[in-house]
């Protein structure tokens, strides 16, 4: 109004207080009337605003995820009125065609909505999406473990913030990056990992081997075989701890104690109790001097086997003596009821198979 010297305000009909000027700013829906005043003169005009309200958008509170993996964002508007439209940021730079209700991310960021209705009212809100680093996790290669050694399986992550294992479909008990298993036996074993957001899962398959089970059957004159059962198959073999042999089968050993070591092919050692390997004993010398020792000379052991013939030489391959073990013969140094002299003497052998042991002794007087 050119003319007016003051002006009255009403919203529906309610006279606004301490409102006497030309202009008055809406917030709120309702029907306007204003009022100029001239001396005793007024006009009045009303006008009706519909105030739209400004879209409230909710895209959910900060949050992590994990590499490799997929989230989608939601932009949640709690006074829709259907003919919204949207428009998606990251870091502040709007994302070519992400003008839907969602968003998949993948990357870290701020990712933000803008959600505009139909007279232009934009309501926006903000998220900060971060990555957590995949765990990488990797428990080996299948184990084989010696009978009772442990089996110790490891995560190799020691910063997670659960350890789930299971051993053959029951969880254990051990929350650790660590797992010993005992007993023998075959293991699935599953690691369930979480770290942040990230959850990873592993297995592994462990043997604890069960013991090599050794029968040593020894036989006479020197020879011994081994039977071996358990562990893992194929075995080596030896009668001193160090030297080992691929054959279960010794021979030429000294009459004595032996203790059998077989080392199976995961490199786990078993032994055996002593076993006693029988075998010729040839004397290395007689003394034919009456005193009731070494007077004699024989084979020891020989007498296992009465077929066998001995036959004893002087150093020009005359022979002296012949014996035969199913007498449990010896011989006394002489020939011919004549005692011969201090020397070397040979002899030999001869077994019902062939075989030929042959040796020599010497006579002291």
């Amino acid at each position: 109004a050119a003319n007016a010297t003051s002006y009255e305000w009403q919203k529906d009909g309610v006279v606004i207080p301490g409102e006497t000027g030309p202009t008055y700013s809406v917030t709120e829906t309702g029907t306007y009337t204003a009022t100029a005043i001239l001396g005793v003169c007024s006009e009045s005009d009303d006008v009706y605003i519909h105030m739209e309200p400004i879209p409230i958008v909710d895209v959910g509170p900060d949050f992590h995820g994990c590499e490799g993996n997929t989230e989608t964002l939601t932009a949640n508007v709690s006074n829709l009125n259907g003919d919204e439209t949207y428009q998606w940021f990251k870091d502040g730079v709007a994302i070519p065609n992400a003008t839907g209700t969602t968003l998949d991310i993948s990357e870290t960021g701020a990712y933000s909505v803008e959600v505009t209705n139909n007279i232009g009212c934009v309501g926006m809100d903000e998220t900060q999406f971060t990555i957590d680093p995949y765990p990488h996790l990797d428990l080996g290669d299948d184990l084989v473990v010696c009978p009772y050694d442990t089996a110790t399986v490891v995560s190799n992550i020691d910063d997670a913030d659960t350890y789930t294992w299971v051993v053959n479909g029951v969880t254990d008990s051990s929350t650790t990056d660590t797992l010993n298993i005992n007993g023998t036996g075959s293991y699935d074993v599953v690691l369930n990992l979480d770290r942040g957001t990230c959850s990873v899962s592993d297995t592994i398959h462990v043997e604890i081997l069960s013991p090599v089970m050794i029968m040593p059957n020894p036989i006479f004159y020197g020879e011994l075989d081994i039977n071996a059962s358990g562990g893992l198959p194929p075995y080596q073999y030896s009668l001193d701890g160090d030297n080992y042999q691929d054959s279960n089968h010794f021979e030429g050993l000294p009459d004595d104690d032996y203790t059998v070591y077989v080392k199976d092919s995961n490199g786990c050692i078993y032994m055996s109790l002593p076993v006693h390997v029988t075998n010729l004993k040839f004397p290395h010398f007689l003394t034919p001097n009456g005193d009731g020792y070494n007077d004699t000379w024989r084979v020891e052991n020989a007498e296992n086997t009465p077929n066998a013939v001995i036959y004893i030489y002087n150093r020009f391959g005359k022979v002296l003596k012949i014996m035969h073990t199913k007498s449990n013969e010896s011989w006394d140094g002489t020939f011919n009821d004549y005692p011969m002299p201090a020397s070397d003497y040979w002899f030999s052998l001869t077994l019902p198979s062939g075989k030929i042991y042959k040796g020599h002794f010497s006579i002291k007087r």
